[in-house]
């Protein structure tokens, strides 16, 4: 299972998410109670557009392993991100550009957290943040087509 897991890992990284959803489902087929490949799972459940399959991963990474502050840390991490696109969407930006970074305090490696980030700075002037934010989303998920686009209209 851990070779399944390393692989979907990259290729997570590498903006394979169907080879990467696959990989990780064969990891947990093997050992379903281990919680990093559920944490890379989510990660490719977020990318495909389907946060509540990576909540639920989240929390179920979170359950098996309660003893591992990262998976409960990536399970407010992602509520915060959720909250953070919602205040943007009402066009409330400081209260979003305030969630995005608590989430990213407690998950720096999440690449639609760095892009909503970016879309707040955009969104307050701060063209040349929101560019790094935008190249920072996609130096940890190649082919994000929302920082892509994001990158190209700033």
């Amino acid at each position: 299972p851990h070779l399944f897991h390393a692989l979907g890992a990259i290729a997570c990284t590498e903006g394979r998410l169907a080879d990467a959803r696959k990989l990780l489902e064969q990891a947990l087929a093997l050992e379903p109670r281990m919680p990093l490949p559920r944490l890379h799972l989510a990660r490719v459940f977020d990318l495909e557009g389907r946060p509540d399959h990576a909540l639920r991963e989240l929390e179920l990474a979170r359950d098996l392993c309660p003893a591992l502050p990262e998976c409960g840390e990536r399970v407010l991490a992602h509520q915060l991100r959720t909250q953070g696109e919602e205040f943007l969407r009402a066009g409330h930006t400081t209260p979003a550009l305030e969630s995005l970074v608590a989430a990213l305090r407690r998950d720096g490696e999440d690449p639609l957290t760095h892009n909503a980030i970016g879309v707040a700075l955009h969104m307050l002037g701060d063209k040349e943040r929101a560019k790094q934010s935008f190249r920072r989303a996609l130096s940890l998920a190649h082919g994000f087509k929302d920082a892509e686009e994001n990158l190209q209209a700033s």
